[in-house]
């Protein structure tokens, strides 16, 4: 099948979401409602056909009982004409905590406290209808972002649930293991037949310290490994690996990690209760408000749009791809342009400003400054001339002084004149002495 194919004479199929080893989603357009839906195909060899058509049916029996906003919707289930399986799901659009962990790191503790709420309600109305997940993990929980109610978590894929009704099968494909290794319980890893919903507060546990440290409590090379460390291995405490991770998480950590089943929280309400006082607000209104700027404890560069991905038994709902905020489309980044040509253009401008003005300086004259001459004073002039002068003072004026550099020569006195001496002078009518 491929785009515009039709199933069922009911829906067309619209464009691939991603594909499993089991199968493959579609975002799906009911052609009598106009709606659109996730649809699963499922596909398998003939050894493995009548399982996994179990499987797809008990999903459909199972979400389609639970009606809760924190589980995945199941709408309709049938089969193709070419009597392949499907389901019809709730089209989900936002991106799964796996996806939001591999992109930001880790979380912090009001944030994981918050889903780890979230999730223990979803776990609360499956374990009140006898149902038991058996495969929780971080590619199994989605963050929604739904039109009408902001960001809403999202339990899904309940394909190899345990209905805890005496007497009901299990179904899972043969050769499988039954859940994801790194999140098993003890006791359902060494595969025992009385595994409870005590089973899925011991993944809840696993999650969240996941999602606080940014790593798995129990790791290895092989799923074998791995199975090895959560029978055996020492249980970190979440305090001990995070220094800053808030006490009472860690110790509602730990008591969700106690092989005992019997130490563990005794149900998903009181398990939700205790991760809901470490909350501000309802967790529902701190997952509203899920904004990457408050999200991060370790931020790493944001990927434009995540890619829609599905778990790898095929049984999670694919998303539509986010659109992307205005700011952070193409058509956004030329308007930054105009602003940054005008930059540039004013360095440019005070660059030649500068430039010009340093050469009108450099080829302006410099004048000297103007020194005004000391004035000397002026030359006394002889009203009358006291008898003790000789005419040569009273006529003569007074000489400049010698220059610096030459040595002042003592002045010359003039005798007095004998007053029987002084005549005037018939031509200039002046003063004269006649010494002869």
């Amino acid at each position: 099948m491929g785009p515009g194919s039709v199933v069922s004479n009911k829906y067309r199929l619209l464009r691939s979401l991603g594909e499993g080893g089991m199968g493959a989603v579609w975002e799906a357009l009911n052609l009598r409602t106009q709606r659109r839906f996730a649809l699963k195909l499922v596909r398998g060899d003939a050894s493995t056909a009548p399982e996994l058509r179990e499987r797809m049916l008990r999903e459909a029996s199972v979400a389609g009982r639970l009606e809760h906003p924190n589980v995945i919707e199941v709408y309709d289930v049938g089969e193709t004409e070419a009597g392949e399986p499907y389901l019809v799901m709730e089209l989900l659009r936002g991106e799964s905590l796996a996806d939001l962990l591999e992109r930001v790191g880790r979380l912090d503790t009001v944030r994981a406290a918050a889903v780890g709420a979230e999730i223990a309600a979803a776990l609360q109305a499956a374990h009140a209808a006898e149902i038991v997940h058996r495969d929780l993990k971080p590619a199994n929980v989605f963050l929604h972002e739904d039109a009408g109610h902001g960001r809403v978590v999202k339990v899904l894929d309940f394909g190899v649930s345990k209905l805890m009704t005496p007497g009901s099968p299990s179904a899972t494909a043969t050769g499988a293991p039954i859940g994801t290794p790194a999140y098993m319980s003890p006791e359902q890893a060494e595969g025992r037949r009385d595994v409870d919903h005590r089973t899925d507060l011991w993944a809840v546990g696993v999650m969240l310290f996941e999602m606080v440290s940014g790593r798995l409590p129990f790791g290895g090379a092989t799923a074998f490994a791995v199975v090895g460390e959560v029978l055996h291995a020492p249980i970190p405490r979440l305090d001990a690996v995070v220094s800053d991770a808030d006490p009472r998480l860690s110790h509602i950590v730990a008591r969700c990690l106690s092989r005992d089943p019997g130490r563990r929280f005794a149900s998903a309400r009181e398990l939700g209760a205790a991760l809901e006082s470490l909350l501000p607000k309802r967790a529902s209104a701190v997952i509203v408000d899920f904004a990457d700027d408050a999200t991060l404890s370790r931020k790493v560069p944001r990927q434009a749009a995540p890619p829609a991905e599905i778990s790898d038994t095929a049984t999670t709902a694919v998303v539509a791809p986010r659109v992307l905020a205005p700011a952070q489309t193409p058509l956004a980044a030329p308007r930054k342009r105009p602003a940054l040509v005008l930059g540039i253009a004013s360095v440019v401008l005070l660059f030649v400003v500068g430039l010009a003005l340093g050469t009108w300086l450099r080829a302006k004259p410099v004048e000297a400054p103007v020194v005004q001459p000391t004035p000397s004073p002026p030359a006394p002039v002889a009203a009358s001339v006291p008898a003790a002068l000789g005419p040569t003072a009273a006529s003569e004026p007074a000489k400049p002084a010698a220059d610096a550099g030459h040595p002042k020569k003592a002045p010359v006195r003039a005798l007095p004149c004998p007053k029987d001496k002084l005549l005037i002078d018939p031509a200039t009518g002046k003063l004269t002495c006649v010494r002869k």
